[in-house]
Parts: structure tokens; C-alpha cells; sequence
């Protein structure tokens, strides 16, 4: 890989980084996961893999809850979703919606959306749900990911 490009995915590691770090409610374990899923992210830029399916994560079982997932299991404060290009963004935003206000209302209290695409129709479309899910308590976080950039969006 070029340096320019290996810069610029280190620059994208600070950025999460940074974004995380800012977050305050994040919980102490965060930091270790968040560095595998950067780790992840990364890999899946180097690839072109951020232009597939996401795959489930392979790490934080038994303190996170994943979309997509290993497995179906009990709920936990976190959760965290990844989206990437030829994964249904709908579907997506709706299995957040479910886990985070039915399944595991009361439980999941931070989400963490990582979309390498943003529909702002689709998230108009729900974007009740989540003010709901937001005046229970829930924080969300939505991140764009793509081959030059992490950023937080705030819609």
C-alpha cells in the first residue's frame, strides 16, 4: 500500500479514536473494541471490502451486541452496527430500531452506527423512532465510513 494511502488510514484511526474518546459515556472496555473494529475497518477499506456486505465481528462478545452478528444472546449496554455498500441501509437502520426499542429496550443505551452510506430519506423516514428512543435515554452515534474519511455525522 502507498504511504498516501497509509497515512490517510491513520489519520481515519485518530479520527475514531478522537471520536470515541469525545463520547462520555463510553464505557471502559470500549477502548479495547474499538481498536479491534478500527483494526477491521481498516482491513475491510485495504480490501474494498467497505463495498460489500458487512460481516459480523468476531470480538466483544459477552459486552457488546452486534448488527450484523455471530449470534443471538442476551442484551448488553452498547451496541454497535455496521452498514457497508450492498447491505440494505433500511434493514439496518430498522434491526438498531428493534434491538435498541423492543428487544433490548431498557438495556441497550449507547448504539454506534457505522454506515459507509447515508440515505437521509430513509432516516427521515424512522428519524421518529430514534427521537423516541433518544428521550428514553439512548445516545446514538452515526459514523460514515469510507476509503478517505471517518466522520460523525449528527442528523
Amino acid at each position: 500500500m502507498p504511504d498516501k494511502e497509509r497515512s490517510n488510514l491513520d489519520k481515519i484511526a485518530l479520527d475514531l479514536v478522537r471520536i470515541i474518546s469525545e463520547n462520555p459515556t463510553s464505557k471502559p472496555y470500549m477502548q479495547e473494541y474499538f481498536i479491534s473494529m478500527l483494526e477491521d475497518i481498516k482491513k475491510d477499506i485495504e480490501t474494498g471490502d467497505i463495498n460489500e456486505k458487512a460481516k459480523p465481528a468476531g470480538y466483544g462478545e459477552g459486552y457488546i451486541n452486534h448488527i450484523p452478528g455471530n449470534f443471538k444472546g442476551a442484551c448488553f449496554p452498547v451496541l454497535v452496527a455496521k452498514c457497508y455498500a450492498q447491505d440494505d441501509f433500511e434493514e439496518r437502520l430498522g434491526e438498531i430500531l428493534y434491538q435498541a426499542g423492543i428487544k433490548c429496550k431498557g438495556i441497550n443505551d449507547e448504539v454506534y452506527f457505522f454506515a459507509s452510506k447515508w440515505e437521509p430519506h430513509i432516516w427521515l423516514k424512522h428519524s421518529e423512532e430514534i427521537r423516541i428512543l433518544r428521550d428514553q435515554g439512548v445516545r446514538f452515534t452515526f459514523i460514515i465510513v469510507t476509503a478517505n474519511s471517518i466522520t460523525e455525522i449528527h442528523p
